[in-house]
């Protein structure tokens, strides 16, 4: 299932950048991100992309299977959120292929989604306790505003 999972991240990459399959690779070189403090940080490295997706899927998975909807999909999609934005796995459009994974799983769970709006408003610290309950407010906020 894992794997069916990282097949669709591919595909919802390949759509919202609007290339064909054989550009669509996980990157292959370092790239960093600077925090809201303005601290630079180092993504993981592209040789650990795989495994660090693999481990991420699995978690959302078994946590979206436990919940039909309601504020445990919710946090999970908040994990998924945090986890695929640090692991960073394409060179372009992360954060757009995170937002259709998560409206994707909350339609088949019938909360349709309103708006990406307060999602798009976090600035993401770094620090998992910090930012998971701003993600997860966003995340219901894009639900049920």
């Amino acid at each position: 299932m894992r794997t069916e999972e990282i097949n669709r991240l591919k595909l919802l990459n390949q759509a919202v950048l609007k290339i064909d399959n054989e550009q669509n690779l996980f990157r292959t070189q370092n790239m960093y991100c600077l925090t809201k403090s303005g601290k630079q940080v180092l993504y993981i490295g592209p040789d650990q992309i795989e495994e660090k997706l693999d481990t991420l899927m699995e978690t959302v998975f078994t946590l979206c299977q436990r919940s039909e909807a309601g504020e445990m999909l919710i946090k999970s999609l908040a994990i998924f959120w945090l986890g695929f934005i640090e692991i960073h796995p394409f060179t372009d459009g992360n954060e757009r292929t995170a937002k259709e994974y998560i409206k994707h799983k909350l339609s088949i769970a019938d909360l349709p989604v309103i708006s990406m709006r307060p999602l798009e408003r976090i600035k993401i610290s770094g620090d998992v306790r910090e930012d998971l309950p701003l993600v997860e407010q966003a995340l219901f906020e894009c639900v049920y505003r």
